[in-house]
């Protein structure tokens, strides 16, 4: 008899993605991924996290990849598109980035409490400075 794992899958902000699974424990990662997005959205790739650690999304079984009963995943999506419009919201206003690539955000209305830094690429170091 194949053994059932249940699994909750919730974005960082806490948020369910979806009802809790129930899969077989020698189900691919693939399959709970088939299962968890209805449809993914073209330009974002999508990662699950087992605690602070990404999922191996190459082992053989969920079980192989260290996921148990009642585990929680979280789901992580990166976007192509970091500066769009759409993404950001009503309360940001990024700047074009000067030629020197620094990049000027303000946050309109409730101040900074859960707010995100998002790059538009990789870099070795960055400075933040919130001028209130």
């Amino acid at each position: 008899v194949d053994q059932y794992l249940r699994i909750d899958v919730r974005h960082v902000s806490g948020e369910r993605v979806c009802p809790s699974l129930e899969l077989p424990a020698n189900a691919s990662v693939q399959e709970l991924m088939n299962a968890v997005l209805d449809s993914p959205k073209k330009g974002e790739i999508y990662k699950l996290l087992l605690g602070n650690n990404l999922l191996d999304m190459t082992a053989s079984s969920l079980s192989d990849a260290g996921i148990e009963y009642d585990s929680v995943l979280t789901l992580g999506v990166q976007r192509q598109r970091c500066w769009d419009d759409p993404l950001l919201g009503a309360n940001v206003h990024v700047t074009i980035a000067t030629s020197r690539g620094s990049m000027f955000a303000s946050r309109l209305g409730r101040g900074f409490q859960g707010a995100l830094l998002v790059g538009s690429h990789s870099v070795r170091a960055f400075r933040l400075r919130i001028l209130e």
